[in-house]
């Protein structure tokens, strides 16, 4: 069994915990077996897919499959502990629409953590086609990231802190051939646990009042009032940016799209600025822009848990399916040109 007191040299030094967060000289019996680690030397790095501040991410092959593997690159406090916290959240979620974590080395230098390999790049990659997708594709994408949202925040407990376009991966099925189409199949899963926190249980005899969190974390155009506020908040800081995603999804521009991104997050914050409706202005679409409004309410107490999100979209869905096909629904999209406004971090 592994050693709560051995876990990940560097990270145990730095965080007074184990590699997969227990502290030293404490006993968690459900931590007995690590079946989850893997060797440094059983992952084979392929190619680079891109980088961010804690880590470098790439494809890579384990035991003859394809797999992304997220390498550290950093050694700080800041670093090991994101680390730790995503080994920490990953391997104990399961859900369709959540990235699978397959493993990850503690032991020995390069940490890392190896998932799912997504076929279809991420929602951002999507963004900067330009492209749009018909509306009833928009919508199922956003119904995969509620329902993930919703597994989160009701089963697991936990916040995910960092929603973006960029922590969307899109996956296709194994039967979709060399050349998948968004269009007409694929889904999206929901990654990077590095930001996130373990929320209470229902159960806990903590209050909200008790557990709160401070600080500013995320990403700015996304970022919820409170957070750039620096003020208490909660779980329905991945409400908000759902919201700011869902209204990039169905506007096909990016919220505050001519501000930078902080500029944009002091329009919302500061000043209770949100993005203009365009194309959801039609009396047609009330549903869709007031599920959104209600997403990006200023007040957290006031958008909706995401079991209440995921029915309300479903319905939208329905809605919008039995309009695709009709003439007025092709006249309005000839007039939109079916392009995307390119995206900005």
């Amino acid at each position: 069994s592994l050693d709560a007191s051995g876990g990940a040299n560097g990270v145990d030094a730095a965080l007074g915990t184990s590699a997969l967060g227990v502290r030293r000289g404490s006993v968690n019996f459900a931590l007995e077996d690590e079946f989850w680690e893997i060797s440094c030397d059983a992952v084979a790095k392929k190619e680079k897919l891109g980088a961010g501040e804690f880590g470098t991410v790439y494809k890579a092959m384990w035991g003859g499959t394809p797999v992304a593997m997220k390498v550290l690159k950093q050694s700080d406090n800041l670093a090991l502990g994101e680390f730790v916290t995503e080994m920490n959240m990953m391997r104990k979620l399961h859900h369709p629409h959540i990235v699978q974590f397959l493993g990850g080395c503690t032991k020995t230098k390069p940490y890392f953590i190896v998932t799912e390999l997504s076929s279809g790049g991420s929602l951002q990659d999507y963004f900067q086609l330009r492209f749009r997708l018909p509306l009833s594709r928009e919508i199922e994408l956003a119904i995969d990231c509620a329902k993930a949202l919703n597994y989160l925040h009701a089963t697991a407990n936990v916040v995910h802190r960092d929603l973006k376009p960029a922590n969307l991966l899109i996956f296709f099925g194994n039967n979709s051939g060399s050349s998948p189409n968004l269009r007409n199949e694929g889904t999206l899963k929901l990654t990077d646990f590095g930001l996130s926190k373990r929320l209470p249980g229902k159960q806990s005899a903590e209050s909200p009042a008790q557990y709160k969190m401070t600080g500013e974390t995320g990403s700015f155009r996304y970022m919820a009032p409170e957070v750039y506020r620096h003020e208490d908040y909660n779980h329905k800081v991945d409400v908000y940016a759902f919201g700011m995603i869902l209204f990039q999804l169905l506007e096909g521009r990016q919220p505050f799209a001519f501000l930078t991104p902080e500029q944009g997050a002091a329009a919302a914050s500061l000043k209770d600025i949100r993005p203009a409706f365009k194309a959801l202005r039609r009396p047609r679409f009330n549903a869709m822009r007031r599920l959104i409004e209600r997403c990006w309410a200023p007040r957290p107490e006031d958008r909706p848990e995401f079991e209440i999100v995921v029915p309300q979209l479903e319905a939208c869905l329905e809605e919008v399916k039995a309009w695709e096909g009709t003439k007025w629904w092709e006249t309005l999209f000839k007039k939109g040109g079916g392009k995307v406004s390119p995206s900005k971090n």
